[in-house]
């Protein structure tokens, strides 16, 4: 039988086609991450972050490849929809969801371009188990920050104009930060590359959770800003320490 780390990436014999089973263990996992989203939407504290945090990790260890990411985006992008369905589609409310869908798709230039994209042959030319699993706890990492972004498209989304309290600041702005804390750790563990504009995203983000108290619009605006330049300044090459011949 495999062992865990070597079934994270499919052989290259294996077919590229879902198998039914994988199917349905994604739907679990689409409707295991609406429940966890509920339950820290409904739990804003330090026990519940803990508590679904653990929740995630246990639904983690069932099942891990990159594929839970893209489940996860979606995840965003549902949350987002279905609390804009719920408001009367007024303007800031409208403003905050076109917000929050700029964050998922941002979200995904960071991951996908391109180092998720080599994490395939990355592990196939390292350590396949020692990678692998380093890879896998990050993959962890970063889904939790798309868990608790969806927790303040939410909040942001439902409650625009109304000025945020740490808690509610601390999500919007925690999701994006806790995201990029995996990112910058999943290209130092593939490529050895550090991208500078990253780091400084962390700063930014954990600066403002700390100052703002705004309108939760315009938190969740401060939050797609920080991440559209990371993305720019990324696809850009600007202040990024790469080894030689490491891609990102």
């Amino acid at each position: 039988m495999a062992s865990r780390p070597e079934r994270l990436l499919r052989g290259s014999d294996t077919p590229l086609s879902a198998s039914f089973l994988e199917l349905f263990f994604d739907l679990a996992f689409v409707l295991a991450l609406s429940q966890l989203v509920d339950h820290l939407l409904h739990d804003l504290n330090v026990v519940g972050v803990l508590r679904t945090g653990l929740l995630l990790t246990a639904v983690w260890w069932i099942w891990v490849t990159t594929t839970w990411l893209i489940i996860a985006l979606g995840e965003v992008v549902l949350v987002a929809g279905l609390a804009y369905a719920d408001t009367d589609l007024h303007l800031p409310a409208t403003a905050a969801f076109l917000l929050v869908f700029a964050t998922a798709v941002l979200i995904g230039l960071l991951y996908l371009t391109p180092a998720g994209q080599l994490l395939a042959p990355a592990i196939e030319h390292a350590n396949p188990t020692r990678l692998a699993v380093r890879t896998g706890y990050l993959h962890l990492v970063m889904i939790g920050g798309l868990l608790v972004t969806a927790v303040g498209a939410e909040l942001s989304i439902a409650h625009p104009t109304e000025e945020g309290d740490l808690i509610a600041v601390v999500i919007v702005l925690g999701g994006p930060t806790l995201f990029l804390i995996g990112r910058i750790l999943f290209s130092l563990a593939i490529h050895r590359r550090l991208s500078w504009p990253r780091v400084a995203a962390l700063f930014a983000l954990s600066g403002a959770a700390a100052a703002l108290r705004l309108p939760l619009l315009a938190v969740s605006a401060v939050a797609t800003g920080v991440v559209l330049v990371v993305v720019v300044l990324d696809r850009a090459g600007v202040f990024s320490y790469r080894s030689a011949g490491k891609p990102d």
